[in-house]
């Protein structure tokens, strides 16, 4: 079993502190709960309604949404068809985790980026806001920006992890 050299860890743990730190935003959930709560009281209590705050649930549905992502695949935790990928060996699994990394997630993640980047530029460039809401359009396309960016990150990370895993069954197959 061959151990992974210094500079891959310290990058592997760097990627996973990136997209752990942007996952901290699950608190969020908590907050447009007690949101929730309290449009429908006002609804329905008070006969009040108001399109700026349920425009607000919105970006807070947004913000968890886009920033998770890359710590809920950093922890494994994102939904997957386990029908068949569950009961396959370690090396198997590394592999299709390698392939779908690099083939799929890494080239949609980048092109996201890339698209997603003049997507805000454009926004911030005219202040883009929306007359009902108290947060401003450019930093809900900004959150589009960095979550693209923490994607990429994490398909690098998934990709890494596995790369040792498919090296330790091909040498074993060897000897």
């Amino acid at each position: 079993m061959q151990q992974q050299s210094t500079v891959a860890r310290m990058c592997l743990s760097i990627l996973r502190a990136v997209a752990e730190g942007l996952g901290r935003t699950a608190w969020l959930l908590l907050a447009m709960a007690l949101l929730v709560l309290a449009i429908v009281l006002a609804r329905y209590v008070l006969g009040v309604g108001s399109v700026a705050v349920q425009e607000f649930l919105v970006f807070l549905h947004a913000a968890v949404l886009l920033l998770c992502s890359a710590g809920t695949l950093t922890h494994d935790r994102h939904v997957r068809v386990d029908v068949l990928y569950r009961g396959w060996p370690e090396h198997i699994r590394a592999r299709i985790n390698l392939t779908g990394a690099l083939a799929l997630l890494l080239p949609m993640s980048a092109v996201l980026l890339w698209l997603g980047w003049d997507f805000a530029a454009r926004s911030w460039s005219v202040s883009e806001i929306s007359p009902n809401s108290p947060v401003p359009i450019y930093l809900l396309k900004s959150m589009l920006v960095l979550a693209a960016g923490s994607l990429v990150l994490a398909a690098v990370q998934q990709a890494l992890s596995a790369l040792p895993h498919c090296r330790r069954v091909q040498r074993q197959s060897d000897g």
